[in-house]
């Protein structure tokens, strides 16, 4: 029983210690000398890449598993609502889309299913000037439900 009582204190302060080194994980990056105008959170010297894909910009930051993309559109429309309703028809529309997991103004969370397996993909939609901004997941990449939330979380703005 002694030993029980003293492991304890001993599990919520290694938890504790994880929980910190997470968040410390994450700084401040600028990516303006990518063309975005923004900050986010990203891992320390996490790798991104710039191209293009027709007319619009791609920005990638990977590291570990925190795979972030970035599509750089001209804007049609500054209303946000109807943004976010292009996006959500567009991802129900996905043969393998499963259900929206968690949503806000601004973007959602959301699941596929392929042969019962759940994959886990986000929006988050940012109007500035006369862009729109759309992270999501790395295309080639696979993530948890908690790296989504994580990386979703290190977007909003």
């Amino acid at each position: 029983m002694r030993i029980l009582i003293l492991l304890v204190p001993v599990f919520l302060l290694i938890c504790s210690c994880q929980q910190t080194e997470s968040k410390a994980e994450l700084q401040p990056l600028d990516l303006l000398k990518y063309g975005i105008p923004i900050t986010i959170n990203a891992p320390d010297s996490a790798k991104v890449r710039k191209s293009k894909i027709g007319d619009w910009d791609d920005v990638t930051i990977k590291k570990d598993d925190y795979s972030l993309q970035i599509f750089v559109r001209d804007a049609e429309t500054s209303d946000m609502a109807k943004i976010k309703a292009e996006e959500l028809q567009l991802v129900k529309s996905e043969r393998f889309f499963s259900s929206i997991v968690r949503e806000d103004d601004k973007g959602f969370i959301y699941e596929t299913s392929v042969d019962s397996i759940p994959f886990y993909n986000f929006k988050y939609l940012h109007h500035q000037a006369d862009k729109i901004y759309t992270f999501q997941k790395g295309l080639a990449d696979n993530i948890t439900l908690e790296e989504a939330e994580k990386i979703y979380k290190s977007v909003k703005q």
